[in-house]
């Protein structure tokens, strides 16, 4: 009886974590991703570690995408013709 007990309870218990971990996925909050994506492939992540302990820094994105942008678009910039 005890044993079944016990069982039940871990089972509860796995139960409530993978639904905390499911508020925290893409598909829950409805943020598309690029490919197929089973419900815990899409587990978000926080950097807010990463900021407190090694003192990272981390660009906007918005910011980020004009610095490549601008960088790149003087190396494909196509050819302008001649002016005449």
């Amino acid at each position: 009886k005890r044993r079944e007990e016990k069982r039940r309870e871990e089972k509860r218990r796995e139960e409530k974590r993978k639904e905390e971990r499911g508020k925290d996925s893409a598909m829950a909050q409805q943020i598309p991703v690029p490919f197929p994506a089973k419900a815990e492939e899409t587990q978000l992540c926080s950097n807010e570690k990463s900021k407190r302990e090694l003192s990272l820094q981390y660009t906007d994105l918005a910011e980020g995408m004009g610095r490549t942008y601008r960088a790149f678009k003087q190396v494909y910039q196509p050819d302008t013709p001649a002016q005449q």
